[in-house]
């Protein structure tokens, strides 16, 4: 006996909503998932540790410069670490890779694969990472805000300048993100807005150098 179509329609129907349903949960908790600091078994940070190894050089705006030591990497190489208390972030590595949006639960550097520069270097530095996972936070970051980052060269301590939203309906990359920008700054990076996994947009926090060595030729 062959069942009423009504009865198939309204099965299909029922399925597509559970499905649909299904989906937008997934997508809901997927960021409050990612964020969880249990998800990411690398993550090991001892602040207090960080605090006191760094507390006398905060202050510090020491600027040397040196001969240009022209260092190379390759991807998946750790050019130093990165601590941004506002973050909530105490010497994490930063991965050399030429696309950080690629590189989960890691912060990343495209360095000189994406025409960018490293820590030291005249060339502005990019630094990013997911905007669901350690940069969710990024917007915290205010203008006089500090962060340091630690290389084989030296340890930079860095104070933010500006911060600003790349729209990629309307604003030039290169001018936004790369032109306009000082020598010897950094750039830290993520999509934007924050609370969307995807999207075309880039929030960019921009800081200088208050002390460190610079490169020169």
């Amino acid at each position: 006996m062959k069942k009423p179509k009504g009865t198939k329609v309204v099965r299909q129907i029922v399925f597509a909503l559970l499905f649909t349903a299904a989906a937008a949960i997934s997508c809901a908790l997927f960021p409050v998932l990612a964020q969880d600091q249990y998800t990411f078994i690398d993550r090991s940070m001892d602040p207090d540790a960080t605090i006191e190894k760094y507390k006398d050089v905060w202050d510090d705006t020491a600027i040397k410069q040196e001969k240009d030591p022209h260092l190379e990497y390759s991807p998946g190489d750790t050019i130093g670490t990165i601590t941004i208390p506002e973050l909530d972030i105490y010497e994490l590595p930063i991965s050399y890779d030429s696309n950080y949006l690629a590189s989960n639960w890691k912060i990343s550097a495209p360095g000189h694969s994406g025409g960018w520069g490293v820590p030291g270097e005249s060339t502005p530095t990019c630094i990013g990472s997911h905007n669901y996972q350690l940069f969710h936070d990024l917007p915290k970051l205010q203008i006089g805000d500090r962060f340091i980052i630690e290389t084989e060269t030296d340890t930079f301590v860095y104070i933010v300048t500006e911060t600003q939203v790349y729209n990629h309906l309307y604003d030039n990359w290169n001018e936004t993100a790369f032109s306009s920008k000082k020598p010897y700054s950094v750039e830290l990076m993520t999509c934007y807005p924050i609370s969307t996994v995807t999207t075309d947009d880039t929030y960019i926090v921009t800081a200088q150098m208050q002390k460190g060595t610079q490169f020169i030729d």
